[in-house]
């Protein structure tokens, strides 16, 4: 397989399932435990959301311009207390209703004892 890599998908089930996505296709990682695998960097940065070559990437793949212009990759993502979507001014309503206004789970552990 020759492509981009994107993040993984996973499905859960009995087990979790694990998909590495390799431009257009995926790879289904499981069949492949306990095998032996290469991974080879061209050397390029491409831009998860327009598709555009760059010299570094931010907010987890994005171009400069793009991570200054899409609601993915506002400080919300990471710090829900900041979302300024109820104020209207989200930069991507649609994109804020699928997948920040949807039930989240959160997962609490006492590692202290």
């Amino acid at each position: 397989m020759i492509g981009t890599l994107n993040k993984m998908r996973t499905e859960a089930g009995a087990s979790v399932q694990y998909f590495l996505r390799v431009g257009e296709q995926e790879l289904h990682l499981n069949p492949l435990l306990g095998h032996t695998l290469t991974l080879t960097h061209t050397g390029n940065i491409f831009c998860d959301a327009c598709g555009r070559k760059t010299k570094k990437s931010y907010s987890q793949g994005h171009c400069y311009p793009c991570m200054k212009k899409l609601a993915r990759c506002d400080m919300c993502i990471m710090k829900p207390e900041t979302c300024h979507y109820a104020q209207g001014t989200c930069r991507e309503p649609e994109w804020g209703e699928q997948f920040c206004m949807t039930d989240h789970i959160v997962y609490l552990a006492n590692t202290s004892g």
